[in-house]
C-alpha cells in the first residue's frame, strides 16, 4: 500500500511539473512580483514608448499572444474595443505599470492614469502638491503686497517659491508610474 502511495505521489507531482508552462512569473531578484496565465490582464509599454493592454490568450516558451483592448468611458456607457491576437516576445516587454496604476484610453491612446487605482502619495511623488503650492504661495504673497502697497516680490518670498517649485519639478521629472523589465526585474 505505501508503494503505491508513493508511487502515485510521485505522478502527481510528475504531471504538475510537466504542466508548469501554462503561466510566467515576473521576479525581482528572486522574489515573485506578479504571476500571469492565459486568460489574465496585461498591460505593458513597449520600447517605442506604446502602452499595450489586454488579456492573455496563449504562452509559449519565451512568447505570448494577447488579445489588445480598449475600454471608452462613455457619459452613459461603457464599450470595450478589441484587437486581433498578436504575438510579443518577453524581449517586447519594455515596462510593466507599478501597483495601483491604471492604463486607460486617455486623449486617444493607451497611457497611465493616476485618477484611478490606489496610487499612494501620487500628489506628493509626482511633485504636484510642491508646484501648486509655490504657485499658490505666489499668488497670496503677490496679492498680500498688492492690499498693503508695498513692493509686490521680496527676494526673500520669491526665492522660497522658486526652491519648493523646482523641487516640485524635479520629483516629476523623475517620477515613473512603471517598473522597467530588466536588471533587477526578469520573466520567468
Amino acid at each position: 500500500m505505501t508503494k503505491t502511495a508513493v508511487i502515485a505521489i510521485l505522478l502527481l507531482c510528475f504531471y504538475r511539473a510537466s504542466s508548469q508552462d501554462n503561466f510566467f512569473v515576473l521576479k525581482k531578484k528572486d522574489k515573485t512580483i506578479a504571476t500571469y496565465g492565459k486568460g489574465a490582464y496585461l498591460a505593458f509599454l513597449k520600447h517605442n514608448g506604446q502602452w499595450i493592454a489586454g488579456n492573455i490568450t496563449g504562452l509559449g516558451a519565451d512568447s505570448f499572444y494577447m488579445q489588445p483592448k480598449i475600454i471608452l468611458y462613455r457619459s452613459t456607457t461603457i464599450d470595450t474595443v478589441s484587437y486581433p491576437v498578436e504575438g510579443f516576445s518577453f524581449a517586447d516587454v519594455y515596462a510593466l505599470p507599478k501597483s495601483g496604476i491604471h492604463i486607460d484610453f486617455i486623449d486617444g491612446r493607451l497611457q497611465p492614469s493616476t485618477s484611478g487605482g490606489h496610487v499612494h502619495f501620487f500628489w506628493i511623488k509626482g511633485g504636484w502638491l510642491f508646484r501648486t503650492g509655490a504657485i499658490g504661495y505666489t499668488l497670496l504673497h503677490i496679492l498680500n503686497s498688492i492690499i498693503n502697497n508695498q513692493f509686490p516680490l521680496s527676494a526673500r518670498n520669491l526665492g522660497i517659491a522658486a526652491g519648493v517649485y523646482a523641487f516640485g519639478y524635479f520629483l516629476k521629472k523623475n517620477y515613473k508610474p512603471y517598473i522597467r523589465v530588466g536588471g533587477k526585474y526578469r520573466f520567468e
